[in-house]
C-alpha cells in the first residue's frame, strides 16, 4: 500500500520496533527463567485446541458490531464479513505493520465483495471508534475490580489509571483525526489501494456523508458498542480458560484484570508489531498485582501468541487466496466497467 522512500521508511520503523520487542520478549523470558516460563506452557498441553476454537466466538461478536454499521441495503453475507473479520485480525496479529493494517485490509475485501467504498470505508472506521470507547469501559471495569480486591499501592494503581486515561486520550485523538486533513490524505491513499484511483469532490463528500450518517444512527453505533463489548468480555475468557489449564487457581475477575488492563497495554504500544513485548511486559506487571507468578503471566503471553499464529496463519493464507480471486475476477471485468468486479452485495 506504501511506496517510495516514505513506505521504506515505514517498513525500516515497524522491521525495527518488531526486533526491538521481540528482543523485549525474549529478555523477560530469560530473566525470569526459560525453563520455568515453557513448563507452565507446556501444562496447557493440548488445552490450545480449546483456546484456539474459543478466539471464534469474540470474533463472531466483533463481526456483529461491525455488521450493525453497514447499511442494510449493502450489506453482504455475514459469512463474508466473518471471514475479512478473521483476515484483519490475522494481519493485525502477526504482520510487521503498525495494528491497524488489517482494518484497511478488511475495508478493501469488503469493498471488493460489494460494499460500495464509502460504506466500507466509513463502518470500519466506526468499528475502531466503538472498539476504543468500549476498551476504555472494559479498562475502568478491570481497573474498579483491582482496586476493591485491595492488590496494588496507590500508587501503581494511579499508574494503571494513567495508562487508561491515555487510552481516553487515545480516543479523543481518533474522533478529532476523523475531522482532520490528514484523515482525508489518508483515506484517499486507501482508496487507491482499494483499485477506486483518485477520488473526485463528489465522492470525498459522499465518505463525509457516509461517516456523520453512521454516528448520527446510534441505534446501530450503540448495537455496534454492544457487540465490542461483549467481545472484549468474551476475550477474558480465553485468559481464564489458559490460566485453568496450567492449573492456575484464578476466578473470573482475575481474568478480566489481567485481560483487561492487559489489552490496555497492548493498545498503547499498537505502533510496535502485535505488540510485541509490551502484550509481555503488561503481564508480568498485572500478574504480580494478583498474586501470579512472572513466569505464569510470561507463560499466558506465550499461549495466547502461540493462539495467534495456529488462528492467524490460516487467515493471512485466506487473505492470499481472496486476493487471487479477486484479481481473477477484474481481469475478466470489461474495461470499461471499472466496478463490474464487486459483485452486488448479497444480504445476510
Amino acid at each position: 500500500m506504501v511506496d517510495g522512500p516514505r513506505g521504506g521508511r515505514r517498513k525500516a520503523l515497524a522491521w525495527t520496533l518488531f526486533m526491538v520487542g521481540l528482543a523485549g520478549a525474549g529478555a523477560l523470558v530469560v530473566v525470569f527463567g526459560a525453563g520455568d516460563v515453557l513448563d507452565a506452557v507446556r501444562r496447557v498441553g493440548w488445552g490450545i485446541a480449546a483456546v484456539c476454537a474459543w478466539r471464534a466466538v469474540p470474533l463472531l461478536a466483533s463481526t456483529l458490531a461491525w455488521r450493525a454499521l453497514i447499511p442494510a441495503r449493502h450489506r453482504i453475507r455475514f459469512s463474508g464479513l466473518l471471514a475479512q473479520r478473521w483476515i484483519a485480525e490475522s494481519a493485525n496479529n502477526l504482520l510487521p505493520v503498525a495494528q491497524m493494517g488489517g482494518d484497511v485490509i478488511r475495508a478493501r475485501l469488503a469493498h471488493r465483495r460489494g460494499v460500495p467504498s464509502e460504506h466500507a470505508v466509513a463502518s470500519v472506521v466506526g468499528d475502531v471508534t466503538a472498539g476504543l470507547l468500549t476498551q476504555v469501559i472494559f479498562a475502568f471495569v478491570g481497573l474498579a475490580l483491582l482496586a476493591s480486591s485491595g492488590n496494588g499501592s496507590g500508587r501503581t494503581l494511579l499508574g494503571l489509571g494513567a495508562g487508561v486515561l491515555l487510552l481516553v486520550a487515545m480516543l479523543a485523538g481518533f474522533a478529532w483525526f476523523q475531522r482532520s486533513k490528514l484523515f482525508g490524505k489518508l483515506t484517499e491513499r486507501a482508496r487507491r489501494w482499494m483499485g477506486k484511483g483518485d477520488s473526485a469532490p463528489e465522492e470525498r463528500a459522499a465518505l463525509e456523508t457516509a461517516i456523520a450518517r453512521l454516528y448520527a444512527d446510534r441505534r446501530a453505533f450503540m448495537a455496534a458498542c454492544a457487540f465490542r463489548l461483549a467481545a472484549w468480555i468474551l476475550g477474558a475468557f480465553e485468559v481464564w480458560l489458559v490460566l485453568r489449564f496450567m492449573g492456575v487457581d484464578a476466578g473470573p475477575g482475575e481474568a478480566l484484570v489481567l485481560e483487561s488492563l492487559g489489552q490496555v497495554a497492548r493498545t498503547a504500544g499498537f505502533l510496535v508489531p502485535g505488540a510485541l513485548g509490551v502484550q509481555e511486559g503488561g503481564l508480568v506487571l498485572l500478574g504480580s498485582l494478583t498474586g501470579m507468578f512472572p513466569e505464569t503471566s510470561l507463560a499466558l503471553s506465550l499461549v495466547k501468541r502461540a493462539r495467534e499464529i495456529v488462528t492467524g496463519a490460516p487467515g493471512l493464507a485466506a487473505w492470499q487466496i481472496e486476493e487471487a480471486r479477486l484479481r481473477r475476477l477484474s481481469a475478466r471485468a470489461p474495461a470499461t466497467e471499472p466496478d463490474a468486479r464487486s459483485p452486488r452485495p448479497t444480504r445476510a
